[in-house]
């Protein structure tokens, strides 16, 4: 049998990490999901390892799949609480388990009590077990780099935020967490822009979009801070912050927007332009005193007054 491809089921994968857990030094979980139940078995077969281990956990945790309980925040908790690494990324789907550089699983099966068949029947999965080659180690590198880590504190706020949240008739769920929680996670993307204009028509039931929320509020100053919670902004104060005199014009600026965003496939030029254009009319209608946009030699310049907030 080829040593680099063997197919197992989730109680096969199960058991060969309950035997590779008791002895590790280094265990990378990547999965969308992660639930309680996964993390207790986690954490005991680790504890027949009397030396270190470190402990990489990366999921997706989105505001949808906590509230949803596809993945558990008390589960995360858990894990900082051991001292283990734990990260997030939004655009996650994979599902890759890493031993000590040596074996790895990759499949079908979150790291939940179904996707590894813990306790009842679980879930149908299927996963390769693999030799890593320095392809592989690369591709869990870039994961690891491109996710975001979190601590207590930020695991915190989200708890207070899913504790708080009424989800009213109509609303979605929103997919990211606010930029309070966290501010910058798997770069940038389309949905991260105003997708409207200031013309366009907004009623209540869009106010589950920032930007919805921020055209039907009625006060100025409610607007700025609804504003500044976004993750689009974020980006733009840190992107000025690197240019020469902290100011960058408009088609440099739908350059670098081009360049970073994340969507496949990538939007066209003349699309990342009019998302700059959207979201220069909300920053010009809120007047933001840190932000300001002029217009020498006829094209638009963005400028940051660092002392101004």
């Amino acid at each position: 049998m080829n040593p680099r491809a063997n197919l197992l089921s989730a109680e096969q994968v199960k058991s060969e990490l309950e035997n590779e857990f008791s002895t590790a030094q280094q265990i990378i979980i990547i999965s969308a999901y992660i639930t309680m139940p996964a993390v207790d078995w986690l954490i005991t077969s680790i504890s027949r390892n009397c030396q270190h281990v470190d402990v990489f956990i990366v999921a997706r945790v989105t505001p949808v799949d906590v509230i949803s309980g596809s993945t558990s925040l008390k589960a995360l908790r858990a894990c900082l609480d051991r001292g283990y690494n734990v990260y997030i990324l939004h655009s996650l789907h994979a599902k890759i388990y890493l031993v000590d550089k040596k074996t790895m699983y990759v499949g079908s099966s979150n790291f939940t009590s179904n996707g590894l068949k813990i306790f009842g029947e679980g879930n149908l999965e299927a996963l390769l077990q693999v030799m890593p080659n320095d392809k592989d180690m690369e591709f869990i590198d870039n994961i690891l780099r491109v996710s975001i880590q979190i601590d207590i504190a930020s695991l915190t706020k989200m708890e207070d935020f899913v504790a708080s949240y009424e989800q009213k008739p109509g609303d979605e769920i929103p997919y990211k967490w606010p930029v309070y929680i966290s501010p910058s996670t798997d770069g940038l993307w389309v949905s991260d822009f105003p997708l409207l204009r200031l013309g366009d028509y907004v009623n209540s039931n869009d106010s589950h979009n920032e930007f919805s929320r921020i055209l039907l509020t009625q006060k100025t100053a409610e607007k700025k801070e609804l504003l500044r919670k976004t993750r689009i902004y974020s980006w733009l104060i840190d992107t000025l912050r690197s240019e020469e005199s902290y100011e960058c014009y408009y088609g440099k600026l739908s350059k670098i927007i081009h360049d970073a965003l994340q969507d496949d496939p990538a939007p066209y030029r003349k699309d990342v332009k009019q998302l700059l254009s959207n979201l220069l009319e909300f920053i010009e209608m809120v007047s933001l005193e840190e932000i300001v946009v002029d217009r020498p030699n006829h094209s638009q310049r963005l400028r940051l007054i660092e002392n101004s907030k």
